[in-house]
């Protein structure tokens, strides 16, 4: 935890004003974990905040508002668009709650997922990855009675070890969990992930900067409106709540939910593991919470960024491509765009072809 402190900037303001302030138990606790001077890190973090804001709004009045995109030779040819790396770490941790082996197809090798799986190879987990394929099979048959998620030795994963910490504190019933906030956003998530887990049942208890959380029985059943939750992306507390409630003792709800392609693509994979769901792919989800999840065969959604860009790159160019492995329901708004201005998409089941080379296009 200490790790954290040397990302922030420390202030010495000229003038102090006394105030009295409410905070949160544990954001309280987190600050006075190193000891005397807790007000002034308070502070530190507060001011380092407020500048990185103004950074941001002073990047974004310098903004480049035009792009000229030139070359000699346009595009032609066939691309295969490759999986997404944030939803295939959130499918790497649902995949931690089946009691019999599953198969992730789509997985991006990127340098964070084989760090991913070189973590769950550490914790005990039977990992095949095949990257020929773009796949990876996983197999958690013996759990221990505790977890120790430190921050060594990849501190790069903050979010997958959050994610799987849910279904590792599920089966084991004791975890001890450190991971580096590197930034204030990681603060925030770090913040609400605690919330949400002992608003789930569990205890937590902060043993030499680690923090220690133990669970009776199975997650309780709960009610969590995300926007209640202020200064986290919506998509990331949708997750965690939705791999705690899946087995939960009872019915859960989320209110304002984010429905987004990451949580779409759990909600579909828990769905299949045997979860029970209602409300797909709107903002009020509704959990019934189940004993066991099982193993199965998954195909990962893709990197939309990535899909997105190759369409644009070819309409800027005036060129043809063709677009392989896709789900055509998350490229929709851009391709209705793209037809606005002349380009001709057709559309098959698992492809598109982009075609910009003979119509003159308007806006």
């Amino acid at each position: 935890m200490e790790d954290i402190w040397n990302d922030i900037t420390i202030f010495i303001p000229r003038e102090k004003q006394l105030i009295s302030i409410r905070l949160d138990r544990e954001i309280l606790d987190f600050f006075k974990q190193n000891g005397n001077g807790y007000q002034g890190r308070i502070n530190s973090v507060l001011k380092s905040f407020i500048a990185h804001q103004k950074q941001k709004t002073e990047q974004g009045v310098n903004e480049i508002q035009l792009f000229k995109v030139s070359g000699k030779k346009k595009l032609h040819g066939q691309v295969k668009i490759s999986g997404s790396t944030y939803s295939a770490a959130t499918a790497l941790a649902a995949s931690l709650w089946a009691e019999s082996p599953t198969f992730l197809r789509k997985i991006p090798y990127t340098t964070a997922i084989q760090r991913n799986l070189y973590f769950f190879e550490e914790l005990g987990i039977n990992v095949s990855p095949h990257q020929k394929n773009s796949s990876v099979g996983l197999h958690f048959d013996h759990v221990e009675n505790k977890y120790d998620i430190t921050d060594k030795p990849y501190p790069d994963l903050f979010l997958s070890k959050l994610l799987s910490a849910i279904p590792l504190l599920g089966r084991s019933k004791k975890i001890f969990l450190s991971v580096p906030a590197r930034s204030f956003n990681h603060i925030q998530i770090l913040s609400h992930f605690r919330k949400l887990i002992k608003a789930f049942g569990a205890e937590e208890k902060l043993i030499d900067g680690t923090l220690r959380f133990t669970l009776k029985g199975r997650y309780l059943p709960q009610e969590i409106d995300i926007s209640k939750f202020s200064d986290s992306p919506k998509s990331i507390l949708t997750l965690f709540v939705l791999l705690i409630a899946v087995r939960g003792d009872g019915v859960s709800k989320i209110l304002n939910a984010s429905f987004s392609p990451t949580v779409n693509m759990l909600c579909e994979l828990l769905v299949e593991m045997g979860g029970k769901i209602d409300g797909l792919g709107s903002s009020t989800l509704t959990i019934t919470g189940v004993k066991k999840l099982k193993g199965r065969t998954f195909k990962i959604n893709q990197n939309s960024l990535e899909a997105n860009f190759y369409a644009l790159l070819a309409a800027s160019t005036r060129s043809y491509i063709r677009l392989t492995d896709i789900n055509l329901d998350y490229m929709e708004p851009i391709l209705n765009f793209l037809e606005k201005t002349g380009v001709k998409i057709l559309r098959e089941k698992d492809s598109i072809e982009i075609n910009a080379s003979t119509t003159p296009l308007s806006l």
